[in-house]
């Protein structure tokens, strides 16, 4: 059990490091360039850093779309408290932030690395479905966080597009 608290509970936290490691694949890749192009490798460190910056708020405005509107909006409440491993953010738990948090940012990230986008949304399915078994949500919380996880990413792969 103490594997999927850590998973439910703290793997959040480690999202950026799949930011910065997006951003270190790119640098690497700077070992490649011709001498002409490594003049504007400060250039495209500073477009790589912008693209994760953005991919970051996806997930971070995702979380808070879910936990401080829809939560609201919909007032599903969770399973029974007497089955919680963890205790729960929120009173309400439709849609998992969590969950939304992970598919927001994956959707967003595969518009910018296929491998990478895919990872990042096989770990916002064992987020989620972690979450169920701490007993903090139930499956419809996660059904519903992939959901709205997905079309706020496409929303802001749409932003992404046009203003960048």
């Amino acid at each position: 059990m103490t594997i999927t608290i850590f998973l439910a509970k703290y793997l959040i936290f480690f999202s950026p490091l799949i930011l910065l490691f997006y951003i270190y694949k790119k640098i690497k890749s700077y070992s490649n360039l011709n001498s002409y192009e490594k003049n504007k490798k400060c250039e495209k460190f500073q477009i790589h850093l912008k693209e994760m910056l953005f991919v970051g708020l996806s997930g971070i405005f995702s979380w808070l779309v879910a936990s401080e509107i829809l939560k609201n909006i919909f007032q599903l409440e969770r399973p029974n408290p007497e089955n919680f491993f963890i205790e729960p953010d929120t009173f309400y738990s439709f849609p998992s932030g969590h969950t939304t948090f992970w598919i927001a940012l994956a959707t967003t990230l595969y518009s910018y690395d296929k491998k990478l986008g895919i990872i990042t949304f096989i770990l916002g399915l064992i987020v989620g479905f972690s979450r169920v078994a701490v007993g903090v949500h139930f499956y419809r919380d996660i059904f519903g966080g992939i959901i709205f996880g997905l079309i706020l990413g496409f929303v802001f792969i749409k932003i992404l597009r046009k203003y960048f």
